[in-house]
């Protein structure tokens, strides 16, 4: 984390996903719901947040441009050193103003308040459908979130599923291939497996 924050300015990103949670229930006294986090999961107020030295120490493994055909913006990060993913999404709801200054390690940076993040596994649970199941880990994020803020939990989804990653390293991405940009080269499929065993 010390890693990426250190190519960005603070002011406009934010943790959120997993980290932000554990963190929020950590401060709470509440015990630890991951025995691992496996990935960061951030929200930057545009993508010129992201400035292209992040890819001298992260592999790229996706780079969405907003655009027809590339409906939200986003980019995905492979740190070749913890073998940990990244996703950095653009923040369309304007929540950044919320988050708050925390230090972790020694590292600074902000981390998007328990209401927020409630907020989106909520909104996300409720788009789920047969044709688009979400993961079920967001209802269980959902539930220990609304404890933690005092909010009645969601209601279970009637379509969820457990994410499985894709593993075809001859894939490509529509999407990134609409958004290519020589600031940020695309990492080879087979170089992101070799990290992470999927892609």
């Amino acid at each position: 984390m010390a890693r990426l924050v250190a190519h960005l300015d603070a002011d406009d990103v934010a943790l959120t996903g997993g980290a932000a949670i554990e963190l929020h229930l950590a401060a709470a006294g509440r015990p630890a719901r991951r025995a691992v986090v496996g990935d960061l999961d951030f929200l930057a107020r545009c993508l010129k947040a992201i400035p292209p030295s992040v890819a001298r120490d992260f592999l790229v493994s996706h780079y969405h441009r907003a655009r027809p055909g590339v409906p939200k913006a986003m980019i995905q990060l492979v740190d070749p050193t913890t073998r940990m993913r990244i996703d950095i999404f653009s923040d369309s709801a304007g929540v950044i103003p919320r988050a708050q200054r925390t230090t972790i390690e020694g590292t600074v940076l902000n981390v998007l308040d328990a209401r927020s993040i409630f907020d989106h596994k909520v909104q996300m649970l409720r788009t789920a459908s047969p044709s688009h199941p979400v993961d079920s880990k967001h209802w269980d994020d959902a539930v220990a979130l609304a404890e933690l803020c005092g909010l009645e939990p969601p209601p279970a989804p009637t379509s969820a599923v457990r994410t499985v990653y894709c593993t075809d390293v001859n894939l490509t991405c529509p999407r990134c291939e609409l958004s290519r940009t020589l600031d940020f080269p695309l990492a080879p499929k087979s170089d992101i497996f070799a990290l992470l065993g999927y892609v």
